[in-house]
């Protein structure tokens, strides 16, 4: 946990209290956290990571943090190293409590879990703090150990998850979920083999959009960001893909810089993002579609 130190207390304040304190307010504290974590994805992202569109085995990822489900999507196709890189400073705390829930559980009780906001129950938590990294650990038990003071007039156990995270039944529910491993037990059995085999690495940073070139390290053959340009200066974030797509990016790599909810204002085509790339639009279900930068082989382009 080498870019944030998770015990400074302005943060841990901030968090223990918006659980504790029903009157409490973000504006009370004096800190720059990020907001609430994602259960799961609202992409489909099966469709621009399985291995009929990328080979992702023994290759790099780096990708935004947010639900966890673009890491764990690359260690079910064979990702070996993995850099999760987010503004929020809990995403790594979220995540990792995701992956040790997979591990200790079945299918059908970690997806009723899930579903039930039962995902920060004390019962829960003591069957899968163990897989958690010492930090992290340390970071929970905090958390955990304050239940027994908390007014149970105002605060009951399962408000933790909306709280923590963006609480949607459409995200929830197995049958909306947007890959494969929420809906279908076999592929939530191949991503817990692998989870348990640990044959991968993963590393968390906390940064700023804008930041993450200089924060990755090295080349990766597949760098995610999600739907960030919707919330952030569209100008400095096509010039830190730039940054990326010439820093950070191997031959034959791709950049996801895009994803395109269905009955946007305006298409992505319309907007003349990245015009100069020619982005790749990958269409997904439900009318939606990612937009791909695609990095050319150098020797491919020097023979043609």
């Amino acid at each position: 946990m080498d870019d944030i130190q998770y015990y400074d207390d302005k943060e841990y304040d901030y968090l223990s209290n918006m659980i504790f304190a029903p009157d409490s307010k973000r504006t009370d504290y004096d800190t720059s956290i990020a907001d609430r974590c994602y259960p799961m994805t609202n992409e489909f992202l099966d469709e621009i990571m399985k291995p009929s569109y990328i080979n992702l085995k023994n290759k790099r990822v780096a990708t935004v943090g947010s639900s966890g489900d673009q890491a764990l999507n690359a260690i079910l196709y064979g990702a070996k190293d993995i850099t999760v890189i987010d503004a929020n400073p809990y995403a790594r705390a979220y995540i990792e409590y995701k992956i040790a829930l997979f591990k200790n559980y079945n299918y059908h009780t970690a997806m009723s879990i899930m579903e039930n906001q039962r995902t920060f129950m004390w019962t829960v938590y003591s069957r899968l703090s163990h897989d958690l990294s010492r930090p992290v650990r340390e970071f929970w038990d905090k958390i955990m150990l304050e239940q027994e003071h908390f007014d149970t007039r105002t605060r009951k156990i399962t408000d933790f998850d909306y709280l923590m995270i963006y609480i949607s039944t459409m995200h929830l529910a197995p049958h909306h979920a947007k890959i494969s491993y929420y809906s279908n037990e076999k592929t939530y059995n191949e991503l817990k083999r692998k989870l348990l085999a640990g044959d991968y690495d993963i590393e968390y940073k906390t940064a700023d959009v804008f930041d993450f070139p200089d924060k990755l390290s090295g080349k990766y053959d597949y760098i995610m960001l999600s739907n960030i340009l919707d919330y952030v200066d569209h100008d400095k974030f096509e010039s830190t893909v730039d940054s990326l797509y010439n820093k950070n990016l191997n031959p034959n790599g791709k950049i996801q810089v895009y994803y395109e909810m269905k009955n946007r204002w305006k298409t992505f085509e319309d907007r003349g993002y990245f015009a100069n790339y020619m982005p790749e639009l990958v269409t997904c279900h439900w009318g939606t579609r990612a937009a791909i930068i695609n990095k050319p082989n150098i020797d491919n382009e020097m023979q043609a």
